[in-house]
């Protein structure tokens, strides 16, 4: 998919692919959520919850904690994110790989 691609699992989210400069590359989850978007380009939906994840991963965000998953799929679009989405997303962060089906 094009989150996949632009996940990070290939590259980092800054740089000009995140559409920021290296030197900003993002830190909150919001901004994250943005440099994904970016590189997925327009059209591309909302993400996966695992593919969330691993952008937060990829991103060095600290803490990578259930409360950053949260904003970071709120951000994304999913006004309530649910239990299982959330754990997903923390699944992919912790592991640092998407599941097949996403690849």
């Amino acid at each position: 998919t094009a989150f996949a691609a632009a996940s990070g699992q290939a590259a980092p989210l800054s740089g000009a692919a995140g559409g920021m400069p290296a030197s900003a590359a993002p830190s909150t989850p919001e901004e994250v959520i943005w440099a994904l978007r970016q590189a997925a380009g327009p059209g591309a939906g909302r993400p996966p919850p695992e593919v969330v994840g691993l952008a937060l991963r990829q991103a060095g965000v600290t803490p990578l904690s259930a409360e950053a998953v949260i904003r970071a799929l709120k951000e994304a679009g999913d006004s309530t994110p649910s239990a299982a989405d959330v754990q997903a997303a923390l699944r992919a962060a912790a592991s640092g790989v998407l599941p097949p089906e996403l690849n």
